[in-house]
């Protein structure tokens, strides 16, 4: 849609005054949001891909205002002039504008992301609004050898490589230890434990912090049933890579974990938080390549190389 469609859009089926000014905030393979300025006040219109069905945005609106009411610190959905999130098969919704600034470093912030991660579970966890996240299940999977193999050979034999294919041919070994090890020394399944509707994507652009609090979680259009330690693993790893300290990045993640299981007492291990940790960046390089190799779609390509770096990292811990 252009700008002028997205006002058009708004004008007809929002009741949030005179739209004033519309500009792009950010983008994304799997979505666009713009910043809505209007004589009401601030807001955020999500457009989204063709991945998402519609009823599952739905389900995220839903979800959202209920962590909300419980006192969640989550971006609030606006329903249109007729009492709706959606509108037909449009996968678009909005929001409220979420005040706040990204994380900065600092220990309080930390530790009290820590503590409303921790609350924001337990609200989750109450929820009772059926919830399915529509994937291709297939994409998600952790590449098994013989795709590892299928891969480097589809390299191999291409005529013409380019600069992704040589950064893969050079970096693919760090992936291939780390997947034998995880799969044939060490061989472990995924985490069946604590099954519930968790965000799945807490990185530090999708929280904001105001007075050393936080003061919304963002994006939650990757929601799904799974492991809460999944979500702990990923958040308490990409916070601790920014976090302001003269700690180890393992010690970090410990004292990250520690503060959240005084506010959601749950029993967990270090070998769970790391294995459910490796899996989690397993699968986004397996994702990225899957798309690209068999599917010849460059799905989060500029994602690959901080992931391949996170691989370093994970590979010095001793969590």
């Amino acid at each position: 849609m252009t700008l002028n469609n997205l006002k058009n859009f708004l004008k007809n089926n929002y009741d949030i005054g005179k739209i004033e000014k519309i500009s792009l905030l950010n983008s994304s393979s799997n979505n666009k949001n713009y910043l809505i300025n209007s004589s009401t006040g601030k807001y955020v219109l999500h457009v989204l891909n063709e991945e998402i069905k519609k009823q599952q945005i739905d389900k995220i609106c839903q979800i959202l205002e209920f962590c909300n009411n419980k006192g969640g610190k989550v971006t609030i959905p606006i329903k249109n002039i007729y009492k709706k999130y959606v509108i037909d098969d449009i996968k678009i919704y909005l929001t409220k504008y979420s005040y706040g600034k990204n994380f900065s470093g600092k220990e309080k912030e930390f530790e009290d992301l820590s503590f409303e991660l921790a609350n924001l579970h337990k609200i989750l966890k109450t929820c009772k609004i059926s919830f399915r996240y529509n994937l291709n299940k297939n994409f998600y999977k952790i590449l098994s050898k013989n795709e590892i193999e299928k891969i480097k050979n589809l390299i191999n034999t291409k005529t013409k490589k380019d600069k992704f294919d040589y950064y893969i041919l050079k970096n693919f070994s760090k992936f291939e230890e780390i997947h034998n090890n995880f799969f044939i020394t060490q061989p472990r399944k995924k985490s069946l434990k604590y099954q519930q509707i968790v965000h799945y994507d807490l990185h530090p652009d999708n929280v904001l912090f105001s007075k050393n609090h936080v003061s919304s979680f963002l994006d939650f259009n990757s929601i799904r049933v799974d492991t809460l330690i999944e979500d702990l693993a990923f958040s308490s790893f990409r916070f601790s890579l920014l976090m302001d300290s003269s700690l180890t990045i393992d010690k970090r993640m410990k004292f990250f974990v520690s503060k959240y299981l005084q506010k959601n007492k749950i029993k967990i291990s270090s070998y769970e938080i790391l294995s459910c940790l490796i899996q989690r960046i397993l699968r986004g390089i397996s994702y990225i390549l899957k798309k690209r190799y068999f599917f010849n779609e460059n799905s989060w390509i500029s994602d690959l190389k901080k992931y391949f770096e996170y691989l370093t990292i994970i590979s010095t811990l001793t969590f």
